[in-house]
């Protein structure tokens, strides 16, 4: 697949009129991402449903979205150290979640915009580090975060009901200590 100009990516925070889109990529790569890599794994209806929810995930969270060419490409969520809605298990670190594109961007290069601008705003943030979960038996994603420089981290490891596993990851930040 082609590979694209980063610098025709804008990231910017979501606005209520992105949600339906928003919502409609992060349903379809999931879905095509979870068919291509493990096809037994299956999105329920009900997952679907929070996946397209936007309007929630902004409430607590940034949700960022990439535009190329006036086209809504992507979309990252991130959720501050100090979120109530951050699930982190390192104090001070905040979460990434809902990292996606447009099915038939996979694999060109875009994704790493999204992981640029959460690293950017965590730090803006003053957040020791960045949190995420993957889940269990999606290798190819895990060793993509790993690209980036997120860590395998089993304290992070979470089991959500009967249905899934999910695996830790995180990325730590050189923080200045800070003299009071």
């Amino acid at each position: 697949m082609d590979k694209f100009d980063l610098q025709k990516v804008v990231i910017r925070p979501a606005v209520p009129a992105d949600d339906s889109i928003v919502g409609e990529i992060l349903v379809s790569a999931f879905l095509t991402a979870y068919q291509l890599k493990k096809p037994d794994f299956t999105v329920p209806l009900d997952r679907q449903a929070e996946l397209r929810n936007v309007e929630a995930k902004r409430i607590n969270g940034l949700v960022l979205i990439g535009e190329m060419n006036g086209k809504i490409i992507g979309t990252v969520t991130l959720y501050k150290h100090d979120s109530s809605d951050v699930h982190v298990w390192v104090p001070n670190y905040s979460e990434l979640r809902y990292l996606a594109l447009r099915p038939e961007l996979h694999g060109t290069g875009l994704g790493r915009s999204f992981i640029e601008a959460a690293v950017s705003t965590c730090k803006e943030w003053e957040s020791y580090g960045i949190c995420l979960r993957v889940r269990r038996g999606l290798d190819g994603l895990a060793k993509y975060y790993e690209r980036f420089g997120f860590l395998r981290d089993e304290r992070g490891d979470q089991v959500i009901g009967s249905m899934f596993y999910l695996e830790g990851y995180m990325m730590k930040f050189d923080v200045p200590s800070r003299v009071g």
